[in-house]
């Protein structure tokens, strides 16, 4: 099995990945090339395709936990099924 090759953004600090995440949240996970652009101009180097692939990531991390949430309001006292899809989401990452 080989490892994947760490992308740009995921070789950055915390500090600016946390600052990715949220701008990429606040636009709704929109709009990749005038985030590329504004981390060139800080300095930081990576392209329109970098920071695609980085949000799909991001973006898919963000819908499995709020479908965990959702799940557990409806499941209120049924941990059998939370559980089930806790497990499932493990497997599946």
């Amino acid at each position: 099995m080989t490892m994947s090759k760490k992308g740009t953004i995921d070789g950055l600090s915390p500090e600016l990945r946390a600052l990715v995440i949220r701008k990429l949240y606040e636009r709704g996970f929109k709009d990749y090339s005038a985030l590329a652009e504004e981390m060139k101009a800080e300095g930081i180097t990576t392209s329109k395709s970098a920071v695609h692939r980085y949000a799909q990531k991001i973006e898919s991390s963000f819908r499995q936990e709020e479908l965990v949430q959702i799940m557990k309001m409806i499941g209120e006292g049924e941990g059998g099924q939370v559980d089930a899809l806790a497990g499932f989401r493990r497997k599946a990452l």
